[in-house]
């Protein structure tokens, strides 16, 4: 937990002095998104002891992990043509199921009928830094278009506790790492941005490991400062880490709100 404190303080520092170096005849806009997002996960992880993989572990026909709703966070600070973002994603799935087939986990064997109860969970910290190559006026309808790098650091865990009656057994896998993407934004708006539809794409493929990111959604103001949202998220992602390997698919619609100054 500390060190995804560290990361946070790090990026909310980097928007902040973006902020202070943005030229003050930009016209400022901050604010703040909420999303509960309905995510489904699909996937399979597998651990690497002494050198040697374990068991290829599906997150769902092997450990019944269920879907989940959370809630995920962002705030933003828009300078002219920069957008400086900070998101926050908690994501935590669990499971129980009885063992068809023998497995290893992180070196330790969980004997066929096993009572397991898993745990994946993982902490994710964006900082995206954005710049918009266009962004037409044309009176009813504006449009804008941008590319942005981000810097996103994942810090999760994966828990397997099992109990036959004879034997408690119980392991855990930590895993951590930074990963570099880069993207694109695109959004169109009508009646003064009154109602508004918007996507980023986003990704990276490096030493094995790879992320793809995406993020649709339409938005209308109610009220002033006050946007509804609903839209729908995808996370792909690959590990390829020293002791963890996983594949997995993070996705479902949700519906958020934004308050903005």
């Amino acid at each position: 937990m500390g060190r995804i404190q560290k990361v946070v303080g790090v990026a909310g520092a980097f928007l902040v002095a973006g902020s202070v170096f943005a030229p003050s005849v930009f016209a400022l806009e901050a604010g703040v998104r909420g999303m509960y997002w309905g995510s489904k996960i699909s996937g399979d992880i597998r651990t690497v002891t002494n050198g040697v993989p374990d068991t290829d572990l599906d997150v769902k026909s092997d450990l019944a992990l269920d879907d989940e709703n959370v809630f995920n966070g962002e705030v933003f600070l828009k300078a002219g043509r920069f957008t400086f973002r900070v998101a926050y994603t908690p994501l935590k799935y669990t499971g129980s199921t009885v063992l068809s087939k023998t497995v290893v986990f992180d070196g330790i064997p969980f004997p066929t009928g096993t009572h397991v109860s898993s745990k994946l969970e993982t902490k994710m910290v964006d900082g995206d830094v954005q710049f918009d190559l266009l962004k037409p006026d044309l009176g009813v309808v504006s449009m804008d278009l941008g590319v942005f790098l981000r810097l996103k650091y994942v810090d999760g865990s994966a828990e397997l506790f099992g109990n036959n009656n004879v034997l408690s057994l119980s392991a855990t896998q930590d895993f951590r790492f930074p990963i570099p993407e880069v993207g694109a934004a695109a959004g169109l708006g009508v009646l003064k941005n009154i109602v508004r539809a918007d996507a980023r794409l986003c990704g990276m493929a490096y030493s094995g490991s790879r992320i793809y990111e995406g993020d649709a959604f339409l938005s209308v103001i109610p009220f002033p400062f006050l946007r509804l949202q609903g839209g729908y998220r995808l996370i792909d992602l690959k590990a390829d880490e020293n002791e963890f390997k996983g594949t997995l698919k993070i996705k479902g619609p949700y519906a958020g709100i934004q308050i903005a100054f």
